[in-house]
């Protein structure tokens, strides 16, 4: 009886040795080391976590990548103003035109949003064509100028040239007439009515032309 209690203790003993060395295959909580296994929802969200920050990596990666230059500061054109000369009454205009340059002469109010819109290209080009004189009337403030004048809307422009001599030389100021009219804010004809009685405006296309 004894000799079977200890052929079985050893029996016993050695089963415990070969599972201990072969691990515990039956146990589905660990799979023969110390972490404890991960359950099938676990490993799923262990991997789309994984797959997020890889994504996040390869993102910003590819931004330093494409990241485009800054492009240069465009250089604004600067237009020089020109003097513009505000005049009240008949007489200062014909001073004006006694100089023998071109007159430009802008009919305008205080409360007229039009005439506003327009008074700083007015001054622009005034010192883009030199060689003409621009004025400034405030039919509020003429003295009845603007109606002698026949100006009936706002903003009207005006341009008086010398019918005879040259340009520069001083004339009568009733030899100088009327030869444009422009009524509203278009800046387009505006220009292209102030370059039409420019004689600087002519001499450059001239030169141009021969070119």
């Amino acid at each position: 009886m004894k000799r079977l209690l200890s052929l079985l203790m050893l029996c016993s003993l050695a089963l415990t040795t070969q599972l201990m060395d072969a691990g515990c295959s039956s146990c589905r909580s660990c799979d023969g080391s110390s972490e404890p296994r991960l359950t099938r929802r676990q490993r799923r969200a262990q991997s789309r976590k994984t797959t997020q920050v890889q994504g996040r990596a390869k993102t910003k990666k590819s931004k330093a990548k494409a990241a485009p230059a800054k492009p240069a500061p465009v250089k604004k054109s600067k237009a020089k103003a020109g003097k513009i000369h505000h005049i009240s009454s008949k007489a200062d205009l014909d001073a004006l035109k006694a100089q023998g340059k071109p007159v430009v002469v802008k009919y305008s109010a205080d409360w007229c949003g039009a005439c506003t819109m327009i008074a700083g290209y007015f001054e622009n080009l005034a010192g883009e064509f030199d060689d003409m004189i621009f004025a400034e009337v405030n039919i509020d403030k003429d003295g009845g100028l603007s109606g002698k004048e026949g100006v009936k809307a706002l903003p009207t422009i005006h341009i008086h040239k010398a019918k005879v001599g040259k340009v520069g030389e001083l004339v009568p100021a009733n030899k100088v007439g009327k030869v444009g009219e422009l009524v509203g804010a278009n800046k387009d004809a505006l220009h292209q009515l102030v370059k039409a009685h420019s004689q600087k405006a002519k001499v450059v296309k001239e030169i141009k032309s021969r070119r």
